[in-house]
């Protein structure tokens, strides 16, 4: 996992095949979450480090995933765990090429990728 420490934050470093925006479109399904919030295409999460609560407001830039603190500025050792947390609960070790791929090679699946809403999507492997 491959993150850098900021003066307001934390940066992740993504795949090139992840993407951010496939990703709120799966957690703002609905508003009724609340293990999480979606806002303006941020990501809200409060997580719980030992006794502190810390609120992470996560977005993507160019190959980043971007994590601030609005309310608390966790210590070196909160953000590590924050780090390590987000690169599991997005997988961000995982290879997503051969997902991608794999639709458009397999004959079952050919057809169905050409109609999918989402083809814009699979098919450049983001958005």
């Amino acid at each position: 996992m491959n993150w850098t420490d900021c003066a307001n934050g934390i940066e992740l470093a993504i795949p090139k095949d992840f993407s951010f925006t496939a990703c709120l479109t799966f957690f703002h399904r609905t508003d009724q979450e609340i293990l999480y919030q979606v806002k303006d295409d941020l990501l809200y999460k409060l997580l719980k480090i030992e006794e502190q609560l810390i609120l992470c407001k996560i977005s993507a830039q160019v190959a980043i995933l971007k994590v601030e603190f609005p309310l608390y500025q966790p210590t070196a050792r909160e953000k590590q765990y924050i780090a390590q947390y987000i690169a599991e609960w997005f997988d961000l070790a995982r290879d997503l090429h051969g997902f991608y791929r794999f639709p458009t090679e397999d004959a079952h699946f050919k057809e169905c990728v050409g109609r999918s809403r989402m083809r814009r999507w699979s098919m450049n492997g983001g958005w």
